[in-house]
């Protein structure tokens, strides 16, 4: 049975972030807050635990943004676990 899970991404988590660091980026802070273990996130796959999802559009978009230097701002998304 799958479950949606919603994923905030805070500012602390954005000044915590580290840019091109997929364990330490904002999106996988926000997930180890979760999972309440460490995580990672890249343009590909998110890791929640043992589980492994796409990450939607947004959050891709994000990624690639705070990775570049741009600004980014707090934000939101769900996903579907199996």
């Amino acid at each position: 049975m799958s479950r949606v899970v919603k994923v905030e991404v805070t500012a602390e988590d954005i000044a915590k972030g580290v840019p091109s660091d997929c364990s330490a980026c904002p999106i996988a802070l926000a997930i180890s807050r979760i999972t309440n273990r460490g995580s990672w996130a890249d343009n590909s796959r998110l890791c929640f635990g043992r589980d492994e999802v796409r990450p939607p559009v947004a959050a891709r978009m994000f990624m690639d943004m705070f990775d570049c230097g741009d600004e980014v701002q707090p934000f939101s998304f769900e996903v579907e676990l199996p």
